[in-house]
């Protein structure tokens, strides 16, 4: 079942998203924000191995976005979000992109967080048009929609664990 805007306010009580904003909220998905920091990805001659975590982690720059930031044409990001995210045991929750971002060629990363999560997610942001876009600390980049599961999963296959 898909949450509404009654039921997300009452899972907020138990610090679902901090920071929590009403104006963030709709029907039945809650407005995530960029914070101050994305990270690039460098480019590299090299193949990459997608078993070799240290090699991924070393090709990211992190980079500030208070004073603004220039996605180019055919540039990928990954966005670290201002809310931090907590599920409960019975809640699961996904990223979904923004119409009006992806109608400008702007396309942001669907993601899955499983019941027990709790973190701050970063989302990848794909410019995909021929233009520069400015993003900044703050935008609302995506929305959040949560759904709650018939039953809890069993307690060693929670995220958590």
């Amino acid at each position: 079942m898909i949450l509404n805007d009654t039921d997300i306010l009452g899972l907020t009580k138990s610090n679902l998203l901090e920071p929590f904003s009403v104006s963030q909220l709709s029907g039945a998905t809650y407005d995530v924000t960029l914070d101050d920091v994305i990270h690039e990805i460098s480019a590299t001659s090299d193949i990459v191995n997608l078993n070799d975590q240290s090699f991924i982690d070393d090709l990211y720059v992190e980079r500030d976005i208070s004073e603004g930031y220039l996605i180019k044409p055919n540039q990928f990001i990954l966005g670290t979000l201002k809310e931090k995210v907590t599920l409960p045991d019975d809640v699961v929750a996904c990223i979904l992109p923004r119409t009006r971002f992806t109608r400008l060629g702007l396309i942001v990363s669907g993601q899955y967080c499983n019941p027990s999560y709790s973190g701050r997610l970063q989302i990848g942001i794909l410019n995909a048009s021929p233009n520069n876009i400015s993003i900044v600390k703050g935008l609302s980049i995506a929305q959040l929609i949560f759904a709650r599961l018939e039953s809890a999963p069993s307690s060693e296959r929670l995220y958590k664990n």
